[in-house]
């Protein structure tokens, strides 16, 4: 999911009814947060997502079979996906 850097709005910006129902409706995901905007966001609703290290418990948790949700600050979003797209890790992005 991502969220609009801190020059944008940052997490006043976001959705967070569209973070909570994300992150709600998958309660067993692993919840990470790259970006001090996504982690705000996260906090916004309620939700303390692993922070330090983020990408990497991405790649290793999909690997392993586990649903995860990321929440990510937009200007690290490309980096992401190529990391992704590197491992052949299916995803779907989502504005918030």
């Amino acid at each position: 999911m991502k969220v609009p850097d801190v020059c944008e709005g940052g997490s006043r910006r976001a959705n967070i009814e569209t973070i909570k129902e994300t992150i709600d409706k998958n309660p067993e995901a692993v919840v990470v947060a790259l970006g001090v905007e996504a982690l705000i966001a996260c906090r916004k609703v309620g939700v303390e997502p692993i922070f330090f290290g983020a990408r990497e418990v991405c790649v290793e948790s999909a690997h392993h079979g586990c649903d995860v949700i990321v929440v990510c600050t937009e200007s690290l979003i490309d980096d992401l996906l190529r990391r992704l797209m590197e491992e052949n890790i299916v995803f779907e992005i989502k504005p918030c």
